[in-house]
């Protein structure tokens, strides 16, 4: 081993010296010059400098102190401080090793776990910090960072509890809060969580990390406009952070503000062209945008491939057996396997099931699980629990799985895992009911439509090829509780009530104007919107003002925050007729207002979102009420609106229309799923022959 010394070669030879040593105190370069190797005068430069700001300089007369005294603790202990704040954290680990054989102190260990979590050693980072608690019960930022720790695993409730000891403490300490916050939001606890984000913003309002989650937990509790003031005070502070922007955009959709969120979005990928899941978000709201055409939407989605996907390596298939009558085993991978549209329309297909010919796996990549999973765990053959494997594990499983048919059920929404599908696990891929438009993924073979949702004209728009279903691409299981559907309300309140309980990004200007038209001319007509972001009395106040240039009062409107399901369905016991939004129009929502006994006016759009009433109308023979024109759109409403008796005949028929139509036929809807399934499947038969 060399026993060159470059920081006391320099101090021999001032000509080469860093300008670092100029900067310490003349006493001190004195001394180092009469004795450069003394471990004291090296420590104290450390210092110096570390008190200076200057890391390099300082870690490495850290480095010659700890080289000149090797039994020294202190230091070794400020070498491994010096590598952490320069960020060699397997360094630090090591440093303080040696420094805590030396001299155990609780604030060794410490740190020595914060420098083992930051190399994701999470299970000797936990080791660590309890070492500092057994020498000494009292050490607060132990307590702290094992929480944080237990947090990272996903351990909230152990993480809870460590926090509470912290707290029970210093019942200040900002930190603690903040991270109580965090397991408090991965228990689903927002409310709480928000108290506790609160508090530690107050203590430091300039936190921009803690401001954000305090954003994101208000998100989650439907607070969006509070939510937006705090993301726009973090862009305050930190300006060209683009996972903010992201943030900020996602709070502009869900209150109804798409112009807003799309500069959002854009604004991120200008800073970051490389956040795929940013990207996925401004392609879901551009399906909101009238504005954006077919496509632009198709060249989008298209150029996020190319972006995001094209590094990835396929998967070749050549050892699979390519019988075309054999069982298949087939995949559905989705974040929304339970008390969602997916998980809603997933079920009968699970249910009713060919055992003989399919075998089922669900690949669930979600954190919640309610009493939809529940059904939906009973219905498939094998259930993962895939929300902690990463994309490279989920392939893995997936190929080890020797899955057939691999079907997304996400799109561009939230939690997708289409960079899994760009590696091609599957021979055979395709997407179904989770995203109304094209992936842009070459890689997914497959898009599952009917002739309404997706017509010949607009084939082109889709990086997939097409499969249509005889009849509707989706199939309701019926919902539960069963309520009953109620009388016509306006026989009792002599006046008729438009509804839509749709969310209210799909609320566009050009809907609001088009709504306000249909209110003039029903004389004495209201609105009955009711929708989770309508729980926010900020976003109340924006559509009232919104219907108020269209001199709608707010008088016409009834607004109203999402409700328990019971309370939902029975909601629509208020509502006459239905008013479904375009360019995106009502899915499960629809459906759902149908079921209760509400005909819903649509208007035909011109892509996927567009079409998706149109084709639950079709299915149970009300064509007459989907409209080519947005003035055909009011006369159809108006017409309705003046024919109560004829619209009470109407709403007492729906529901035996529905049960006795494609759109709650479980069993044939899983025979022509599974046929479409089986087509695909022979298709890759006869070309990888």
């Amino acid at each position: 081993m060399s026993d060159a010394n470059p920081a006391r070669d320099a101090q021999r030879n001032p000509s080469s010296a860093p300008d670092e040593t100029l900067l310490l105190s003349l006493e001190l370069q004195a001394q180092l010059r009469l004795r450069p190797d003394d471990a004291r005068l090296r420590y104290e430069a450390g210092e110096q400098h570390r008190r200076g700001g200057r890391l390099q300089a300082a870690r490495a007369e850290f480095a010659e102190a700890a080289r000149l005294a090797p039994r020294v603790s202190a230091a070794h202990f400020q070498l491994a401080n010096a590598d952490y704040a320069l960020g060699r954290f397997e360094e630090a680990v090591a440093a303080y090793e040696r420094s805590h054989e030396l001299d155990p102190q609780a604030s060794t260990a410490n740190n020595r776990g914060n420098a083992l979590a930051q190399v994701r050693r999470i299970d000797d980072a936990i080791g660590a910090f309890e070492a500092a608690l057994r020498l000494d019960p009292e050490f607060v930022p132990a307590y702290v960072n094992l929480g944080q720790a237990y947090t990272a695993r996903g351990e909230f409730q152990q993480a809870m509890n460590f926090l509470m000891q912290a707290l029970s403490r210093n019942p200040q300490h900002p930190k603690a809060q903040a991270l109580l916050g965090d397991a408090l939001s991965g228990l689903n606890n927002f409310e709480s969580a928000v108290d506790c984000y609160a508090y530690a913003v107050r203590s430091n309002p300039d936190d921009v990390d803690v401001r954000t989650s305090l954003g994101v937990a208000l998100t989650r509790l439907g607070r969006f406009k509070e939510a937006a003031e705090h993301y726009t005070l973090a862009l305050q502070r930190r300006p060209d952070d683009p996972l903010l922007f992201n943030n900020l955009g996602e709070v502009n959709r869900a209150r109804g503000q798409i112009t807003e969120s799309l500069f959002c979005f854009y604004k991120a990928l200008e800073l970051n062209p490389q956040l795929a899941e940013t990207h996925s978000n401004m392609l879901l709201t551009m399906q909101y945008d009238a504005s954006v055409s077919s496509e632009q939407l198709h060249h989008e989605s298209l150029f996020w491939s190319q972006r995001h996907a094209a590094h990835i390596p396929r998967t070749t298939h050549t050892g699979r057996d390519r019988n075309p009558e054999r069982k298949l085993r087939v995949g559905f991978v989705s974040a929304d396997l339970g008390r969602h549209p997916v998980g809603r329309f997933l079920e009968p297909v699970l249910k009713h099931r060919d055992a003989t010919g399919f075998e089922t796996f669900c690949y669930s990549v979600g954190q919640i699980e309610d009493e939809q999973t529940a059904i939906l765990k009973t219905a498939a053959d094998h259930w993962i629990t895939a929300a902690g494997l990463s994309n490279d594990a989920l392939i893995e499983r997936i190929r080890t799985d020797e899955i057939d048919l691999l079907i997304d059920l996400a799109g561009h929404t939230a939690d997708h895992r289409l960079m899994v599908f760009a590696a091609k696990p599957a021979p055979v891929q395709a997407a179904w009911a989770g995203y109304s438009g094209t992936t842009g993924l070459k890689e997914i073979d497959y898009v599952i439509a009917d002739r309404w949702t997706v017509p010949r004209e607009e084939e082109p728009y889709f990086a997939e090829r097409v499969v249509r279903l005889p009849n509707c691409y989706v199939c309701l299981t019926p919902p539960e509780p069963d309520v009953p559907v109620a009388p016509l309300p306006a026989t009792a309140s002599d006046r008729i009530t438009f509804g839509c309980f749709n969310n209210l990004a799909k609320m566009t200007p050009a809907v609001v104007q088009l709504w306000a038209d249909i209110l003039r001319a029903v004389s004495g007509s209201r609105l009955f919107l009711k929708t989770k972001a309508l729980g926010d009395p900020g976003v109340r106040e924006n559509v009232v003002r919104m219907f108020g240039e269209q001199f709608i009062g707010a008088d016409r409107l009834r607004l109203e925050g999402s409700a328990p399901r019971e309370q939902l369905l029975a909601a629509y016991g208020e509502v006459d007729i239905g008013l479904d939004p375009f360019p995106f129009n009502g899915g499960l929502t629809t459906l759902e207002a149908l079921w209760m006994g509400v005909p819903v006016v649509s208007l035909r759009g011109n892509r996927f979102v567009g079409h998706a009433t149109e084709s639950f109308l079709q299915n149970m023979q009300l064509g007459d009420w989907v409209a080519a024109t947005r003035a055909e759109y009011l006369a159809t409403a108006q017409a309705w609106a003046g024919d109560r008796a004829r619209l009470a005949e109407l709403r007492s028929t729906l529901r035996d229309r529905m049960r006795n139509s494609p759109l709650t036929a479980a069993e044939p809807f899983a025979r022509s799923f599974e046929a479409a399934l089986r087509t695909m499947w022979h298709a890759w038969c006869l070309e990888s022959a």
